[in-house]
Formats: structure tokens, C-alpha cells, sequence
């Protein structure tokens, strides 16, 4: 069945709990109301997160971030306009897809790029995945004229759109003459030029965002797009990020700023999809007339009417009301944690331990909630 509950169902329930309470007055609805509603249902949903993970549980394909796997090799290529790329791929991630770029003895520039006389300029080096991995040039203007490495290398544009950066070519042009690309070499002291560097960026660590409503990570696993995991299915474990070989045998990722990143063992993916399964928040109701959370369990509804209740008790000074309700509602809440304890209760194990829910932890299941009774 699906949900028809409303925040002002809520409100005029909770109204209800006491003759002393006004409608519109003690507190505003549209905001401070519903933003307390949005913040006991939150509170309910990260309780049921510790007590059966899987009740409010979503599923999520996540993609790696755009990155270098392993980094172009690029050279010069004496007496010649061209320059050289490695002839083994180099793995990249572009627009969250895997790319593997076989280069070219003899890559060419996009354009002249073309470098005022004794003066710096830089060429940025980028590559996207079309039908083919192509590999492209781009400067921050036509000609460029900067009196240092530095400033050149400070002014590099960034990387097109559907593009991700490799590597850059530093040059000083010749004295006496401009560099163009089309027609001057790299070798230093050539016509145009007096120096080039060709500099390749080295790999960057690419990883997976922690899913944006997840209340709670409780199972990760590979896809068909995992690298170097192959088999859909296969779990992902997680290790500590300040011992990533606990679990050496396994496919393993660590957590570090809500991002997870490969753990650096042989099996850990490196790129690709990973799916994550989690605990999620619930779906914030835009207005009072919006439905709750299309997951939420109606029957407890009256966790939610007895917080705003208290709530409004509180405000308007009436601590042995407040009292009275918040009992009430831990009563309530004692019920959702049992419906939560025993809501599948025909699970089949392979092993024949039992899962045994501790709810008295460090942190009580009650400081989900906004206050025990006084």
C-alpha cells in the first residue's frame, strides 16, 4: 500500500495532544514545523539503519572518477613537427568510462600553437573516447608570450569538456624566431625552438563516491565494468584505509573522505562500476501537503506526531506535558525497534549462528530520537 501520510496529517495530530496548543502560533508550519518533521523521520530511518540495515535499503551503481591508471610515455621525435607517444596503452578514465590509448610514433599537434620569439609558452595534452581514443592539443591562446616556465605552466587551460588531462609540452621559443607547430621541431636549439620539455602526469588515485543518501554502507560488489574483477556479484570488502592489507586475498577498497578508493592489492579493483548497498535516508517532503518517505511505515506515524507534540510542549513551556508525551513516544519507538527485530523473520541460513540485534551500544538507539523522557 502506498503512503499517504502528509506533514500536515502530522501537525494536526499532534495539535490534537493538548488544548493548549495553537494552531500556527507556537510554531511556523511551512518551516520550522516540517523541518522538524524531516529531522524525526531522519532520526527513525538511522535508527532502523543499526537494527536491520537492509529494511530501508537501496541499491546503487556508482562509477570510478575520471583519472590516469597508468600514464602516457611521450618523446620527442628529432628533425621532425611530430612528436611520439608510447606504443603499449595507457589506461584512463574519461566521462566515467574505462579508455585505453594506444599512441603514436608520430603524434601530431591539433593546431600551430605558435610561441612569440624568446618567450614561453605550454600545450596542454588531452584525451576523450569516441568511436576511437583520440588524443588532442590545446593552449590557452593562439600565441602565447610568457617570460617564465612558471607562467606558462601556471596559464595551461584546463581540459575540454569529455576530455581529461595527460601530460603537457613546455617550450621556449628561439631568439630569433617564433615556434610554430606545424612547421618548427622540439629538439632543442632547432629553428623556433631553444628548449622543450615533454612532461607526462603520473597516475592518479580514482575512486568511488560514497552514495549521496546513504545512511549506512553494509555491502559492496563488483559489476560487469569492476577492474580487475571480472565476475558481477563478487564482494568488494572494506578495509581499514590505515591497513589496506587486511584482507589481501579479497577484492578490497578503503573509505577516506566519504570516497572509496582500490586498497593497492592485487585483486582490488582499480576502475569501472561497483554497486553499493546501504541503509538510506528517507525522501525529505517538500511542503506539508507532500506525502512522506514512499518506504515509511504508516503505523508508527505516532512516533511522529508524539515528536512534534513534545516539541511543541516544550516551546511553550509545559515540562510535565513534555514528560507525559516523550514516555509516550519511547513506547512507540520500542515498538518500531521490535517490528524492525522481527520483520523478516523466515530468513535461511547456510550456517547455523543467529543474528542477534544489540541495541545498547555506546551510543543508545535513543539518541536518534530529540530527547528521552525527563
Amino acid at each position: 500500500m502506498s503512503v499517504t501520510t502528509t506533514p500536515q496529517d502530522i501537525l494536526y495530530a499532534a495539535y490534537a495532544k493538548s488544548t493548549k496548543n495553537s494552531p500556527g502560533t507556537i510554531a511556523t508550519e511551512s518551516t520550522e514545523l516540517l523541518q522538524l518533521i524531516i529531522r524525526a523521520l531522519r532520526g527513525l530511518y538511522a535508527l532502523a539503519a543499526r537494527v536491520n540495515p537492509s529494511f530501508f535499503a537501496q541499491r546503487a551503481s556508482i562509477v570510478s572518477g575520471d583519472g590516469i591508471v597508468t600514464g602516457l610515455t611521450i618523446a620527442k621525435n628529432v628533425g621532425a613537427v611530430t612528436f611520439a607517444t608510447n606504443a603499449v596503452a595507457s589506461a584512463f578514465r574519461v566521462g566515467g568510462v574505462a579508455v585505453a590509448f594506444v599512441g603514436s610514433a608520430t603524434q601530431a599537434f591539433s593546431a600551430a600553437h605558435k610561441i612569440t620569439m624568446g618567450k614561453w609558452g605550454a600545450v596542454l595534452l588531452q584525451v576523450t573516447q569516441g568511436a576511437t581514443t583520440t588524443l588532442a592539443t590545446k593552449v590557452v591562446a593562439s600565441t602565447q608570450a610568457y617570460t617564465s616556465a612558471a607562467d606558462a605552466v601556471a596559464a595551461l587551460p584546463a581540459a575540454d569538456t569529455g576530455y581529461l588531462a595527460i601530460g603537457h609540452i613546455l617550450i621556449q621559443a628561439a631568439v630569433a624566431a617564433d615556434w610554430d607547430a606545424q612547421t618548427d621541431y622540439l629538439d632543442n636549439l632547432s629553428t623556433g625552438c631553444l628548449s622543450a620539455q615533454l612532461i607526462s602526469y603520473p597516475p592518479t588515485t580514482t575512486g568511488w563516491r560514497r552514495p549521496v543518501d546513504a545512511e549506512s554502507v553494509w555491502r559492496i560488489e563488483a559489476d560487469n565494468g569492476t577492474v580487475p574483477t571480472t565476475t558481477a556479484g563478487t564482494e568488494v570488502v572494506v578495509v581499514p584505509f590505515d591497513d589496506k592489507g587486511a584482507e589481501a586475498g579479497k577484492p578490497g577498497v578503503y573509505e577516506f573522505g566519504q570516497q572509496f578508493y582500490g586498497a593497492g592489492n592485487s585483486l582490488d579493483p582499480t576502475s569501472g562500476t561497483l554497486q553499493f548497498f546501504y541503509s538510506r535516508r528517507p525522501t525529505d517532503p517538500a511542503t506539508l501537503t507532500a506525502t512522506l518517505d514512499a518506504s515509511w511505515i504508516e503505523q508508527f506515524n505516532e512516533a511522529l506526531i508524539l515528536e512534534v507534540a513534545m516539541y511543541l510542549a516544550l516551546k511553550d513551556g509545559r515540562p510535565e506535558e513534555y514528560k507525559a508525551l516523550a514516555a509516550d513516544r519511547d513506547n512507540w519507538v520500542k515498538q518500531y525497534i521490535m517490528f524492525l527485530e522481527h520483520a523478516t523473520a523466515n530468513e535461511r541460513r547456510r550456517f547455523g549462528h543467529i543474528r542477534r540485534i544489540n541495541t545498547q551500544t555506546l551510543v543508545p538507539l535513543a539518541s536518534f530520537l530529540s530527547g528521552p523522557a525527563q
